[in-house]
């Protein structure tokens, strides 16, 4: 039920903030958790969970019986925009996160959604995790296979064929001795 509550809260204030337009979106926190019947702190959960700068979303709260939040989509339209993002991406970056940027920048129609999850797909814990003991052309050799993995996965899905699970399955874990 609580990921329901969440995903409603967000459907709501992103179809407030769609309305609003470019000067963003300011609620007062206390007015979601009555229309919701949630308390505060679920508020605040979808707003770190949902609203993150790397997803899109600058979040200004202020607290107090005056306080507000306040929402503003991140825009993409100069290489200024960008610097956001890359700030969050700066040191660590978690897998969520990675995520939440390519979903992000797919949807600004900044890159196209094959190539947001093309990225993803080599972003992914299981495929990083080997990376601090490989030489720089083990690496490129190891992200290659990953790539050419994820698109056989593509290509099988769209043979419809029973087989291709098990024949994509072997791909990631067969043919080399180091660890996908």
């Amino acid at each position: 039920m609580m990921a329901s509550l969440s995903q409603d809260i967000e459907m709501y204030l992103k179809a407030l903030l769609a309305e609003a337009g470019e000067d963003g979106l300011v609620v007062q926190r206390s007015t979601l958790s009555e229309k919701f019947a949630c308390v505060p702190s679920q508020i605040n959960y979808v707003l770190r969970t949902r609203f993150s700068l790397t997803n899109g979303y600058i979040v200004e709260t202020r607290r107090g019986g005056g306080g507000y939040v306040r929402i503003q989509s991140v825009p993409l339209d100069t290489a200024h925009d960008f610097q956001p993002l890359m700030e969050a991406a700066e040191k660590n970056l978690s897998e969520q996160d990675e995520e939440g940027i390519l979903s992000y920048l797919v949807s600004q129609d900044v890159i196209p959604a094959d190539v947001g999850t093309l990225l993803e797909s080599l972003m992914k814990e299981r495929v990083l995790q080997d990376a601090k003991t490989m030489t720089t052309s083990e690496l490129r050799a190891h992200l290659m296979r990953h790539l050419l993995a994820h698109m056989s996965i593509g290509a099988n899905k769209k043979d419809h064929d029973a087989a291709s699970t098990d024949a994509t399955d072997n791909i990631y874990e067969g043919g080399s001795h180091h660890a996908m």
